[in-house]
């Protein structure tokens, strides 16, 4: 998980121009990352985080789902 946080880490000038974008996901977009997380095995220290992130992506999935 250490790479990944490091990979995101985000220069300070570059910050205000990603805050100008749109990084919202579509219902179709966060079901198919819940499906591909559906497949994917995980070890020790991840399943907390990965079974949060789950939730989280779930709660949005029908947040989404709603707005149909």
């Amino acid at each position: 998980m250490g790479v990944l946080s490091d990979a995101a880490k985000v220069p300070k000038e570059k910050k205000q121009d990603i805050q100008e974008k749109d990084f919202s996901l579509t219902a179709k977009e966060v079901g198919f990352l819940l499906a591909k997380l559906a497949d994917l095995e995980f070890k020790g220290v991840e399943i907390e985080f990965t079974y949060n992130l789950i939730l989280k992506l779930q709660e949005h999935y029908k947040y989404l789902s709603q707005d149909k």
